[in-house]
């Protein structure tokens, strides 16, 4: 899933009358997917002035990315999962200007967690980057390497609830909201700048 960055070189007041108070449940059924289920399609970095020394601009993503794992099964070398993402250098499309890559940082988590929205027992899973690291671009195409940001592992071995078809004790919905980080280089010309990131499960 892909969306987009840029960066550029009215309130409601509603009435609230209550009345009763609503109780949601929910079930969760094995037999599902692993999917990455939604992702903010844009989000606006930050401006910054033309200088002769660099500037670093701090972002925490104000929408959170969904994914989920609800395969339902004991996970092993066959099943682990790895959410990663890739990035590919900051573009200006008029003047064709860019800020390569390799000064964007990403963090899995601006709080160094992930939230579960439904489902237990679920899924273990680790977090890989706790502070914003570099992307690598090791062939310079203007296109990272993949950076894991989490992956599901094996649980420890202790019993775990039995469905009708077997072991259902890894399954889980979460979210998670990146973190940030672009250097601006000295003497980057005055522009707008846009990068594009991919988020994919497997």
């Amino acid at each position: 899933m892909r969306f987009f960055y840029l960066i550029l070189i009215s309130s409601f007041l509603l009435p609230f009358l209550a009345f009763s108070q609503i109780a949601q449940a929910a079930i969760c059924i094995g037999g599902g997917g692993l999917s990455i289920t939604s992702i903010p399609e844009f989000q606006l970095f930050g401006n910054s002035a033309v200088s002769t020394k660099d500037a670093t601009l701090s972002f925490a993503f104000n929408e959170a990315i969904y994914f989920e794992d609800m395969r339902g099964g004991i996970l092993n070398r066959n099943n682990r999962f790895s959410l990663y993402v890739t990035a590919t250098d900051f573009l200006d499309s008029q003047t064709k200007e860019k800020i390569d890559l390799a000064n964007l940082k990403i963090a899995t988590d601006a709080d160094d967690r992930i939230e579960i929205m439904a489902c237990d027992p679920v899924t273990q899973l680790v977090i890989h980057e706790l502070e914003p690291n570099a992307f690598i671009d090791a062939d310079d195409d203007g296109i990272s390497n993949n950076k894991i940001l989490i992956t599901g592992i094996e649980l420890p071995s202790t019993p775990k609830p039995k469905g009708p078809f077997g072991n259902f004790a890894n399954m889980g919905k979460y979210s998670f909201q990146p973190e940030i980080e672009l250097t601006i280089p000295a003497y980057t010309p005055a522009g707008t700048y846009q990068t594009q990131l991919t988020f994919t499960i497997i």
